[in-house]
């Protein structure tokens, strides 16, 4: 439990030294008033916590059948369920970052949004999509052993590819599209929206964001049990 609550504030810490200290970043959107380093570490920290919903259930998908062979050669038992148990882990992982930012908003701005009461709403399309995309890895993992390197690699390009650390306002016009169409964006804008900003969403976001989320778990849930007869064989 303890670790729980350390491990954010630890990123937080080094995450806010290396790109608002060294750096020297700010939050490049006009629409926000105050650029402060410590607005900008909060607005940060709600982009990790966004994405981390997403890339924990995926980093850890590709080993998630092979660690276990027992349960598809031995019994009988419903394989397809795992992913979603780490996601559920995750979303408590999730929780406790969010009390931790809470904690630290009000230390710094003496209050919080009520738009706070509208995050589980924001959490359901990077829920989504972290379970769909897992589905594909884990099922993908069996037969390909070394997917976890591709995982890895691939997350970090995701991480900087999205707006965690920068604005879409500052990113150059012509390179905007690429990183508002990144379909992580909405998902990191809806948490980012209720949790620090205080400003209620466009319900066409949520929209998309709900609709991406739901698309990428049933293409994902749908590659599992085209692929989950063979487990055994392979395993």
């Amino acid at each position: 439990m303890l670790w729980s609550f350390l491990t954010p504030f630890l990123m937080l810490l080094v995450f806010t030294f290396v790109f608002g200290i060294v750096f020297k970043a700010r939050w490049g959107d006009p629409n926000i008033k105050s650029q402060s380093l410590a607005e900008f570490a909060l607005i940060m920290f709600s982009g990790q916590i966004a994405f981390q919903l997403f890339s924990e259930p995926v980093s850890r998908a590709s080993s998630l059948i092979v660690s276990v062979p027992n349960f598809v050669k031995k019994i009988v038992f419903p394989v397809q369920i795992l992913p979603v148990v780490v996601a559920n882990a995750t979303v408590f992982q999730t929780v406790v970052s969010c009390i931790v930012l809470c904690i630290l908003s009000l230390v710094i701005k003496g209050s919080l949004p009520w738009t706070i009461v509208l995050i589980p709403f924001a959490l359901i399309p990077m829920l989504l999509m972290g379970v769909g995309v897992s589905w594909f890895v884990s099922a993908l993992g069996v037969y390909v052993r070394d997917i976890n390197f591709v995982v890895n690699v691939f997350l970090q390009l995701l991480f900087y590819s999205c707006p965690i650390f920068y604005s879409v306002h500052s990113v150059p016009l012509k390179y905007q599209a690429f990183i508002a169409y990144n379909p992580l964006t909405p998902g990191i804008e809806l948490i980012r929206s209720c949790l620090v900003l205080g400003v209620v969403p466009p319900v066409h976001t949520w929209i998309v964001g709900i609709m991406v989320g739901i698309l990428v778990s049933i293409a994902g849930y749908a590659w599992f049990m085209m692929t989950k007869n063979g487990f055994a064989d392979v395993l």
